[in-house]
Order: C-alpha cells, then structure tokens, then sequence
C-alpha cells in the first residue's frame, strides 16, 4: 500500500473519533442527563491520555517501530468502538475518550515522524503536513453528519447515535489492514534512535527559548479553537435554541471551512511568509467572535432553519477559515528547524501542550457554561487570541 494515501486513511478514521467530543458533549447531556460541568470531562479525559502518552512515548516509538505503534494503537480502539454501544452510559464515553486520546496521541507522533522521514526537504515537509491537517478538518466535518445520520430529534434522549460506533469499528479494522500491507523503511530513524536520551529530549528542547515560546502560542491556539469547537454544538442547541441536527449541521461549517482553508493556505503560503499571515488570522479569529457573540444580543426567538439563522451568528463557524492555517504551519516552522531525529520528541511536545491547552480551553468554556450561561461563556475566547499573537510575535523574533 502507498505510504501517504494509507497513513491519510488512518488519520482520518482516528480524527473521527477524537474530534467528536462536541457531538458527544451534547448528546451526553440529553441522553444520560449529565451538568454542562460534567459533559465539560469529556475533553479533559481525553486530553490527559493523550498527553500521558505523549510524554511517555514520543521519544520510544523510533525504538519501537512507527508502523508497529500504529497497528497496536488501532488495534484497541477499533475493539472498544464495536463494543461501546452495548453499554450505553456517561461513564462509557468518558472512558471512549480516555482510550482515544492515548491511541490519537501515538498515531499521531508516528505520522509526523513518518513524514520527517519520506518529505525530501522544507517545503515537501510543510506541504505534506498541511495535506493532513487538511484531511484532519476534513474528518471532523465528516463526524458531524456521520453522528447526525444517527440522531433521533423525535427523541432526544435516544441513545440511537452511538450506534455510528459500529461503523467507525469497521472502518478502523480497513485502516489496520492497510497499515499492515504498507511498506515503510524506518532505517533512518532506527539509527537516531539508538543515541537517544529518551522523554529527556523533550525537556532539553525546553531549554530552548523560542521553543517555549511556541508551545505557549500552541497552548492558546488549541485553547481558543477547541473552547469554541468543542462547545459549538450545545451553544447552537441550548443558546439558540435550534433543533439538535440542525445545531450540529451549523457547528459543521466550522469544520468545512478549516478544512478548506488548510487547503489554501498550502497555496497561499507560496506568496506570503508564515508571520504576516500569523497576524492576519489571529486578528481576524478575534473579530469574527466579537461579532458572532455580539449578534446574538441582537436575535431573539426560535430557530428552526437555516433560513432563520440570522447572518451574524455564522461569525462564530466562520473563524475556522482563520483558524485553518495556524496549526500546521507553525507546526512546520518549529520542525523544520530541528533534525529528523529530533521530531518526534518535539512532536510529542506539540501534542503534549496542544493537549492541555484543548483542555484547559473546552472545560473553561464548560463550566463558564454553568456559571454564566453559554452566552457569556465565548467571550473568554478573544483575550486568548492576543496571548495567542504575543507569543508568535515572539517567537518570529526569537527565529531572526
């Protein structure tokens, strides 16, 4: 099997499942009854998993196989999701999530050493990592009307949505296969690894100022973008009041439109260095939140439709355009400065504070969401996008 297309498919089918928490968040509270702080959890128990994970292994996976650490992480995952909806409960989901952060957490730092390994210079590698940061969106709208297509608005307490696990268990089995039949020489990477210090690598890059810089600006990126995506759904539903498959349809042009705009940010990055580009999305994030949040002071009544969503209110999806190049181009920036056998450490702290701050982000708009209600709750978002634009400003002085 083709390396790219067959490591594509798995990051898809593995995205499905770990950026449907929104969905998960609000179907939890209808189904099984669970506070707005509870359903907040979710991210948390997958955010801690995958962070585990992360430190622990990023630096062991050159020791133990990138294709052998993918085939045994699926392995688990497509397992639970065949099993899952046999026991329908808050407390199965919460450990769903836990199993899908830690699994998310190893594919992903094998991907990203894998394209390290098969990119043959700067360029091929930001190219590459837009692609599947592109198919990454591409998978969260896709588990939008994947969970949709299982939805009961007739009854809203139906557990019938997690029966889309079914269909995603099976979808796993084909990627583990694919996996299986792909050819991959980890040679290269086998070498560096003999030399390595381990998760000790992580913390020397640490030392390094520009790097800490760049982890507090992913921190509060993925803060920004997950406090927004991951409670998206449940404002749509419970603020706006729109019918729950209507609700989920709206919080998906936030996916469309990362998706779409990681695919042109590819192009763009052609024509324009990735620093002006930094402040022109991070400006723009923080523009359209102040809108979307303000146009609903301005709404009032029920919306049934998309003919009644009033033209303010897509303000909030419509920041994924913005949102869309940010990750995998800084992403980019940082590795491509640091050599092959230094990536998957630096990945794995990438992940580790992308984790955290998807964390701290979705559980503080979550218990916001109790304490001042969910129209309130967003506006914590805007003063992160300057935190955001500080440390890239920083971090583009410290690359000088």
């Amino acid at each position: 099997m083709p390396i790219i297309p067959t490591l594509l498919f798995a990051y898809f089918i593995n995205t499905l499942l770990i950026g449907s928490v929104g969905v998960v968040i609000l179907q939890v509270q209808q189904s099984f009854s669970a506070s707005a702080t509870q359903a907040a959890f979710l991210e948390p128990s997958k955010d801690v998993s995958a962070a585990l994970a992360s430190f622990l292994l990023a630096s062991q996976l050159a020791r133990f196989g990138l294709k052998r650490a993918m085939l045994f992480g699926l392995s688990p995952l497509a397992m639970a999701c065949l099993l899952l909806p046999s026991v329908p409960s808050y407390y199965s989901s919460l450990a769903m999530f836990a199993l899908t952060g830690g699994v998310f957490a190893v594919v992903k730092i094998a991907i990203f050493s894998t394209i390290g390994l098969v990119a043959k210079d700067p360029k091929q590698h930001a190219s590459t990592m837009g692609l599947f940061e592109a198919f990454y969106m591409f998978a969260v709208l896709a588990m939008y009307y994947t969970f949709g297509a299982f939805v009961d608005d007739a009854n809203p307490t139906s557990t019938s949505w997690m029966n889309s696990y079914y269909l995603l268990g099976a979808l796993l089995c084909l990627a583990l296969l694919m996996l299986w039949r792909m050819p991959l020489d980890e040679s290269a990477l086998q070498e560096s690894a003999e030399s390595s210090a381990g998760f000790a690598e992580m913390l020397q890059l640490l030392s390094a100022v520009y790097v800490l810089f760049f982890v507090c600006g992913i921190f509060f990126y993925v803060f920004t973008e997950q406090g927004l995506m991951s409670w998206l759904p449940s404002y749509n539903r419970q603020v706006l009041e729109m019918p729950t498959r209507l609700a989920l349809q709206v919080a998906s042009i936030l996916a469309l439109l990362l998706a779409l705009g990681r695919l042109l940010s590819a192009w763009i990055l052609r024509f324009i260095d990735w620093y002006p580009l930094t402040v022109v999305c991070c400006v723009a994030i923080a523009g359209l939140l102040v809108i979307g949040l303000w146009s609903i002071h301005q709404h009032q009544g029920v919306i049934n439709s998309w003919r009644e969503i009033p033209l303010g209110v897509l303000a909030l999806p419509a920041t994924g355009l913005f949102f869309a190049p940010l990750y995998p181009m800084l992403c980019s920036v940082i590795l491509s400065t640091l050599h092959v056998s230094k990536h998957a450490p630096m990945t794995g702290l990438i992940l580790i504070f992308s984790v955290i701050g998807g964390s701290t982000g979705s559980f503080t708009v979550g218990r916001l969401f109790d304490a001042v209600g969910g129209q309130a709750a967003y506006w914590i978002l805007p003063l992160s996008c300057g935190v955001m634009l500080f440390a890239f400003t920083a971090l583009k002085r410290r690359l000088r």
